[in-house]
Order: C-alpha cells, then sequence, then structure tokens
C-alpha cells in the first residue's frame, strides 16, 4: 500500500482518546485546584489594624475617669485579641525598656497585657535617634552647670503648679465634637470612633493646605505630626511583612489615630479595624479589665504629680477618697497605700492620723512606688514619706523639728548623687538616645529632690504658699 505523502496521521483507538481526554481533564482541575489555595492564601494573608487611640497621656490620662481610664485600654485589647501589638516607643528606646514618661498607656498598659498573653509587642514610633539624642546632650551639658540656689521659691513653684493645673484641667470637662451627644461618660469609645474621625479630617485637610513656606506654629506641629506618623506607618508595614496575616493592635495617643487610619487604608493587602468593628466597650468590660495599679498611679500623679506637688489646694480630694476607697475595698493594704492615705489627711488638716503614719513609713525599709511620676524626681516611699513628715511638722509649727529631717535626706541624696558622664562618654546618637537618657534622668532626678529640699531648709512648707 502507498505511503500517503504530507504531514503524518496519527491515528487514535477509542481508548487511546478516552485516556487522552482524561489527562487532559486531570491537568485542568489540578491548574484550577492550585489556584484555589493560592487565592485563600491570598484573602488568609491580608492584615488588620486597628488603631487604639488614647484619649489622654499622663498626667491628664488619670484625671478622665470614668470616660477613659487604662482599663479601657486592656478591655479593647481583650476584646479584639491581636496576633501583635504596637506601642509609643521607638525601637531603639524599645529595645532598651526605655519609654517617654506620659505614656502609661504604653508600659504600664499595653506591654503587661502583651507579654501576659503572650504576643509579640514592638516599639512603633518614628526612630528620630539624632534629635533624641542631643536633647539629652544638652541636657547633660545643663546639669553640669547646676546650682541649687536656682531652685526658686514656695511661692514660685507654687505659681507654676497653679498654672500647669489651669492649662489642663479646663479640657477635662470639655470634650472636641457635638456636645450634644458626645460627653465625659463614653469618652473612649467616642475617641475611637468614626464620627470623631470625621470632625478631624477637615483640620488635617486645612493645614495639609496651608503653603509650607509659613510660618504658622500650628502649620509647624502639623508638619512635623504628619512626618512621624509617616514614619509609623513604615514601621507598621515593616512589622507586617514580618508577620504577615497579624491582626496588629496599635496603642498610640488619639492624635494620632485618624491620621494613621488613613494612611494604612491606602494598601489593598490591610484592613483597617475600628473599635465599633470589635464591639463598643461596656462599663462591665472596662471594670473587669481594672488593676489597682491604675488607682496607686492615679494618687501618685493627684497627689505627687507635676500639678499638684507644689498646688495642694487643687488637688482633688473627691477624687483621692475614691481612688482610696476603691483600694481599700479591693484588700490593698501597702506602704504604698498608706502614704497616699497620709497625704491626703494632710490636706483634710487630720494632722494626727497623718504624722502617725508617716513616722512609721519614713524610716520603713526601702520601698519603690509601683509607678513612676512623669517629671521631677523619683524617691523611694520611705525618703517621700520623710519629706511629709517634715512638712506636717512646719505645719504643726515644729520648725526646729522639720529642719532636722529636710537636712539628714539632703545629705543622703548628696553621697548618692549619680556622677556625671564627661562630655566623650557617648560616642554616637544611638548612645546618647539611650545610655544619655538613663544618665540624664538619674541625674536630673537627684537634683530635682535636692532642690526641693534646700527651698524647704529656706522657707516652712505651708499649704497655701
Amino acid at each position: 500500500m502507498a505511503e500517503k505523502k504530507g504531514k503524518p496521521v496519527i491515528g487514535l483507538n477509542m481508548a487511546q482518546k478516552v485516556s487522552t481526554f482524561l489527562i487532559i481533564l486531570a491537568c485542568f482541575l489540578q491548574l484550577k485546584l492550585l489556584a484555589i489555595p493560592s487565592a485563600l492564601c491570598a484573602q488568609q494573608s491580608r492584615s488588620e489594624v486597628l488603631v487604639i487611640g488614647s484619649p489622654g497621656h499622663a498626667p491628664r490620662a488619670f484625671f478622665l475617669d470614668p470616660g477613659y481610664t487604662p482599663a479601657h485600654i486592656r478591655a479593647a485589647l481583650e476584646k479584639y485579641a491581636p496576633t501583635i501589638v504596637g506601642v509609643e516607643s521607638n525601637p531603639l528606646w524599645f529595645s532598651h525598656g526605655i519609654f517617654s514618661g506620659v505614656t502609661y498607656e504604653a508600659q504600664y498598659t499595653a506591654v503587661p497585657w502583651a507579654v501576659e498573653h503572650g504576643v509579640p509587642v514592638f516599639g512603633i514610633d518614628w526612630q528620630n535617634v539624632e534629635a533624641i539624642g542631643e536633647s539629652y546632650r544638652r541636657g547633660l551639658e545643663v546639669a553640669r552647670v547646676w546650682h541649687p540656689d536656682s531652685a526658686g521659691t514656695l511661692a514660685e513653684r507654687h505659681e507654676t503648679a497653679r498654672r500647669l493645673a489651669a492649662w489642663v484641667e479646663p479640657s477635662l470637662n470639655t470634650v472636641e465634637g457635638d456636645p450634644d451627644t458626645v460627653h465625659m461618660k463614653d469618652l473612649f469609645n467616642w475617641y475611637n470612633s468614626v464620627a470623631f474621625a470625621e470632625t478631624t479630617r477637615e483640620w488635617w485637610e486645612s493645614e495639609g493646605k496651608t503653603d509650607p513656606s509659613g510660618a504658622e506654629r500650628g502649620h509647624r506641629s502639623f508638619q512635623l505630626l504628619n512626618r512621624r506618623d509617616e514614619h509609623i506607618v513604615e514601621q507598621i508595614l515593616t512589622l507586617l511583612r514580618r508577620y504577615p496575616g497579624s491582626r496588629m493592635a496599635v496603642v498610640i495617643g488619639k492624635g494620632h489615630k485618624a491620621s494613621l487610619d488613613r494612611k494604612l487604608a491606602v494598601y489593598s493587602d490591610i484592613r483597617v479595624v475600628q473599635l465599633a468593628d470589635v464591639a463598643p466597650l461596656t462599663p462591665g468590660d472596662v471594670e473587669a479589665a481594672w488593676l489597682p495599679l491604675d488607682a496607686l498611679a492615679g494618687l501618685r500623679e493627684s497627689l505627687d504629680g507635676v500639678l499638684y506637688y507644689f498646688n495642694p489646694e487643687g488637688v482633688n480630694r473627691d477624687r483621692v477618697a475614691r481612688l482610696i476607697s476603691k483600694l481599700r475595698g479591693a484588700g490593698i493594704d501597702t506602704d504604698e497605700l498608706r502614704y497616699f492615705e497620709a497625704r491626703y489627711y494632710i490636706l483634710e488638716k487630720r494632722y494626727d492620723e497623718a504624722e502617725r503614719l508617716l513616722e512609721q513609713l519614713a524610716y520603713a525599709d526601702d520601698g519603690e512606688f509601683s509607678y513612676r511620676l512623669t517629671v521631677d524626681w523619683e524617691l523611694s516611699i520611705p525618703q517621700m514619706a520623710r519629706i511629709s513628715l517634715g512638712q506636717l511638722y512646719d505645719l504643726r509649727g515644729s520648725r526646729a523639728r522639720a529642719m532636722e529631717v529636710y537636712q539628714a535626706l539632703l545629705g543622703e541624696l548628696e553621697r548618692s548623687a549619680p556622677p556625671i558622664p564627661p562630655e566623650d562618654a557617648f560616642k554616637d546618637p544611638g548612645e546618647w538616645a539611650t545610655h544619655g537618657h538613663e544618665a540624664f534622668w538619674a541625674i536630673f532626678s537627684n537634683h530635682a529632690a535636692r532642690e526641693v529640699l534646700h527651698i524647704l531648709l529656706r522657707e516652712p512648707y505651708s499649704l497655701s504658699p
């Protein structure tokens, strides 16, 4: 039989045709099935971010109760159950355990919550190491020429504290937004709502359109805040790339929330979550998240903080009494609480009760406060009790006894004064921002306490300087 010219003819019998069809079908189905997991992975790898705005840094944060307390932050974290947490400390500081003194919601609230729940936690603030390091270098320059004669007078300290309190306190009774629908009882939910974000959007847009060459202070503040938020977003993106598909909570001051939400929303692989998506917090949620530490910190800022230590008539005694009662009701009975009770008794002019407590505390074994003050000195409980005991002696007309107490403590602080490092002690901005920070605050605390004692040695203490 003659062969046909041209292309070869491939003949397939029925079995071969069926086999070929099945192979092609299998390949097609395999490709489809392979595509499904990859789509699922793409969906599952989309990360979530909930920016939790803290309505106030310390000390203001402790005076916003019941609308906001640190327990609101814990309750929000419990409801959202994040897989990673970011807080308001730059990565370098965070690695050294350093935080701003005002960010109670970070070091005393979000970080301990994350550690307790085994959730990775990171510092996500702008790592502006050069500026931070320079501030502490200059601070130590001032410390080298410090002299206690610059301490001023009780009247001057009182006036400074009174002015600070007058600046802070009005903000405790007003809330941005519609006064008919927003009030202090729901402050945390309000500041973390879409409605509040809308009230700030126009401000951001108007500031953003301002002439960059303008010297207006508000615009400069906007530019700095905006730049800082851009760096914070970069830190967040870095973490989400490291932990794809994460559910991230960012605990930060409320002034950053609206801006961060907008900047994060442009990324298709990030879903920006609001507190309302999780569920608004109830009073029961907040009460369950309360810790005695919150009340102890509130007492310290209310009695020993920069607003009221030299401004005793400005202390909200009702708040102090309520916090003491709550701690007693929770079974707390510590030297720290007894110290605050003694300070409260002095304000109430219950001098016998105050003296009895302070004499027990002043020479007790060393004890530390649970909460470090926002600013100023950082002494132990017995040391602070000794100052209060001297002040009480002054109030009762026993000047000689008061001066004996002040002088003894001053000598103790002079002997324990930390050395001031030389100008070349730290080699680069990173060292200045960390080791320089630690050196500065140790020296500043010692100097600040000694200044107070020098003032009290020059003039007797009074509740109304």
